[in-house]
């Protein structure tokens, strides 16, 4: 068990007669030990219980209940405490890896930590691994992650075959420009002198940070002349334009780390009226 929990022991003794009183039940053990609630259940037998609110590693260990009646009767107890695993401040997030290290947990000899991670927000993509490493080893790095997501990371602590404890910690990986460009960039709405260009978002998995706004070029073909216009929409109308001219034209989302991978098009405006 953790420490901080709250445990209860609980001590039943049957005896040869009936008795009337149970105040009789001692109960030794190490730490400090709270005081029992003690209770006959039934004429020829009495319970003890003892609680522990918080209960510490100290307080872990072998605990006896005894009753005398013209001899001791006893009820021996193990218990084993382990301490919470504590994260040290050295938990450092990169692009696509988190390093941690720990504090070992104490109380009890660990067999293995069992490390579980996950990303917190399913709506790009699903992403739930885990790795186990021996007890000697107080650190991991997680690799291959996505960019600029949060994750819920998880040490339990294994022993005697099963989870005795965990402790979790949430880290965000750290964002990157857009490392794709803006899908489905069309025109229309093709005049003399203005060109309307409409796009789709960058795939969420490649946004690698929240998207700001989107960065528009454009300018006469194979001229190296090129108006900058930014706008937080996925359409724009480029104005002011020549007559029977042909326009390259590239746009690429924006985040707080940069400009992303550019999608080129082109259009030709129509002739004057």
């Amino acid at each position: 068990m953790m420490s901080g929990a709250t445990v209860s022991l609980t001590c039943s003794i049957s005896l040869p007669i009936d008795v009337t009183d149970a105040t009789g039940i001692r109960w030794n053990g190490p730490g400090v030990t709270p005081t029992p609630v003690n209770s006959i259940t039934s004429g020829k037998k009495i319970s003890s219980v003892l609680t522990f609110s918080g209960i510490s590693t100290s307080q872990g260990g072998f605990y006896r209940c005894n009753f005398t009646l013209g001899g001791s009767i006893s009820v021996n107890i193990t218990v084993s405490v382990l301490d919470q695993v504590i994260f040290l401040p050295a938990v450092r997030p990169d692009v696509t890896i988190i390093s941690l290290s720990w504090i070992p947990a104490s109380g009890v000899p660990v067999t293995t930590y069992n490390i579980s991670y996950s990303n917190t927000d399913k709506k790009c993509f699903d992403d739930n691994k885990a790795m186990s490493i021996e007890n000697q080893t107080l650190n991991a790095t997680l690799e291959e992650l996505e960019e600029h997501t949060e994750y819920l990371v998880k040490v339990a602590v294994w022993y005697e075959g099963r989870v005795v404890g965990s402790n979790s910690i949430v880290v965000t990986t750290k964002p990157v420009a857009p490392s794709s460009s803006p899908s489905s960039v069309s025109v229309a709405g093709v005049t003399s002198s203005a060109i309307t260009v409409m796009w789709r978002s960058v795939p969420c998995i490649h946004q690698n940070g929240d998207i700001t706004g989107y960065l528009v070029q454009y300018g006469v073909m194979r001229s190296e002349n090129k108006e900058t216009m930014e706008t937080s929409e996925t359409e724009i109308t480029l104005l002011s334009l020549t007559p029977e001219t042909d326009y390259e034209i590239s746009v690429a989302a924006v985040n707080t780390e940069g400009i992303g991978v550019s999608t080129n098009t082109s259009a030709t405006t129509s002739a004057g009226s």
